[in-house]
């Protein structure tokens, strides 16, 4: 089972969720509960179809958070903690995937 995630072109990039992609993947593969993403039969992690950009996800069981549940937030700080101890790869990763700070990068980029 999977939950198809679209986002408009002119409001997101097929590299910046790319790269997404492959921090949730990663931060999945240490065990982490996050969803992985599934590749198009191509192998692409973001397929364009129109003005969209379409990516699969796996779907994860769950509640919604319920406002005041002190349970669920204790559950959401653990995993917060997680995520902060995390090694200095995934920094690495992130890095490498951030959006250009100046016109000059954008520039460069392209």
């Amino acid at each position: 089972m999977g939950v198809l995630k679209a986002a408009a072109r002119a409001q997101a990039s097929s590299a910046r969720l790319a790269g997404a992609a492959a921090l949730s993947d990663e931060l999945a593969d240490r065990g982490l509960p996050v969803p992985r993403h599934r590749p198009s039969c191509s192998g692409e992690p973001v397929v364009g179809h129109g003005s969209l950009l379409l990516r699969l996800l796996e779907w994860l069981p769950g509640t919604p958070y319920e406002s005041g549940n002190a349970g669920q937030l204790a559950e959401a700080a653990t995993m917060l903690a997680r995520l902060h101890s995390c090694p200095l790869a995934l920094a690495e990763l992130v890095s490498d995937r951030r959006p250009p700070d100046t016109e000059a990068e954008r520039v460069e980029e392209a």
